[in-house]
């Protein structure tokens, strides 16, 4: 048996107010400082009701409180913290050992801290269940797995586990908005190179319409001028009013990304001065 690679980033069927619709991707891949759509940073709605489809303001945050995390008698995490603003990018960066994939997993509620909590939008993340926040939350892996079959099967599977559907034409803008062209779509996801794979990740994540995006490594894997790539997606990303979280050890990666600065250090976090 395998983890579904969607499971972090599933839609929510109970919470009718979201779902996915080509307004959403049309602000995506509109150029960077368009106000098509975005008054500042937004999640996209859809009331089901009514067919009607527009943008609200987000006022979540993503917040960790004095995390620890103790195997084998050492603390993994030591009091570790964070506060992730609304439409913010924020990089966590360190060497191998530090804590900060420990940190990334339990900031994804993906691992149970031995102490501390998560809080989003001020409400403690064990109070909400699993699947809306990760609907809200998308957690990528440092190599995300593909399911078998081409990639726009990946791109429609966690809509059809809803009973919502994905269009082909939703597909091709959500694939050129990860910076990829559209033949794409139908080669094998598990052959794919590892940056697009990570592309094609972000795609998937992408047609869940989550608040925030929280990425472990996402350059690790990649030759530098991938990494570089994959960088500038994200910064791009961000302009459209998401809020981002990337976990990497590559200094000048974390210094790329913009926004606030985080080291971690023996499981402690602290802002870079």
């Amino acid at each position: 048996m395998v983890q579904c690679p969607l499971s972090p980033v599933l839609f929510n069927p109970t919470e009718p107010s979201f779902g996915r619709c080509p307004a959403f991707v049309d602000t995506l891949t509109a150029p960077v400082g368009s106000t098509r759509g975005l008054r500042g940073p937004v999640r996209f709605g859809h009331d089901q009701a009514t067919g009607d489809c527009g943008f609200r303001e987000m006022t979540s945050t993503l917040e960790a409180r004095e995390l620890v995390v103790v195997r084998e008698g050492r603390r993994i995490l030591d009091r570790a913290s964070i506060l992730v603003r609304s439409g913010e990018a924020v990089a966590i960066q360190g060497p191998s050992g530090s804590g900060k994939s420990t940190f990334a997993r339990a900031l994804a509620t993906l691992l149970e801290p031995d102490a501390g909590a998560v809080l989003l939008g001020g409400r403690d993340a064990r109070q909400i269940a699993p699947t809306q926040f990760r609907t809200r939350v998308a957690f990528l892996a440092q190599q995300p797995a593909m399911f078998e079959g081409s990639v726009v099967r990946n791109l429609k599977t966690g809509p059809a586990l809803h009973g919502e559907s994905l269009s082909d034409a939703q597909a091709n803008d959500l694939i050129r908005a990860v910076g990829l062209d559209e033949p794409i779509l139908q080669r094998e996801a598990r052959i794919l190179s590892g940056g697009e794979k990570q592309r094609v990740a972000l795609a998937r994540a992408l047609a869940n319409a989550p608040e925030v995006l929280l990425l472990d490594e996402p350059t690790a894997a990649l030759d530098p001028e991938a990494g570089e790539r994959i960088v500038a997606l994200l910064r791009e990303l961000r302009a459209r009013g998401l809020s981002i979280v990337m976990v990497t050890h590559e200094d000048a990666h974390a210094r790329a990304l913009g926004g606030t600065l985080y080291r971690c250090e023996r499981g402690r976090l602290a802002i870079d001065s």
